[in-house]
């Protein structure tokens, strides 16, 4: 494998970044943090051109299955892996995402 695999992450938690950061870096990723909103992911996806993008389903602007879609629209980028993560704080969200 030539270099870090780059990954990128949506994530606004500061407890979360700083806890990853080492954990990633040990296990040879090159990382980026992101704002979790969709426009900024994308953005970044273009620009930094990760391996792999951690993100919410939920996130402002664009949601996780948008952000996939518009990489697909992205010139001159492989499409990354996505893992797409979410938990549900509530029962409203719990069954808004249920009539979906």
């Amino acid at each position: 494998m030539k270099g870090k695999l780059k990954i990128l992450i949506a994530e606004d938690s500061a407890e979360f970044k700083t806890s990853s950061s080492d954990i990633f870096a040990e296990n040879g990723f090159e990382e980026k943090f992101c704002e979790k909103d969709g426009i900024k992911v994308v953005e970044s996806i273009r620009t930094f051109k990760p391996d792999v993008v951690l993100m919410d389903i939920f996130m402002s602007n664009i949601d996780g299955v948008g952000v996939m879609r518009s990489v697909k629209n992205i010139k001159d980028v492989k499409s990354p892996v996505f893992v797409i993560l979410s938990g549900f704080d509530s029962l409203m969200h719990m069954q808004r995402g249920n009539r979906v």
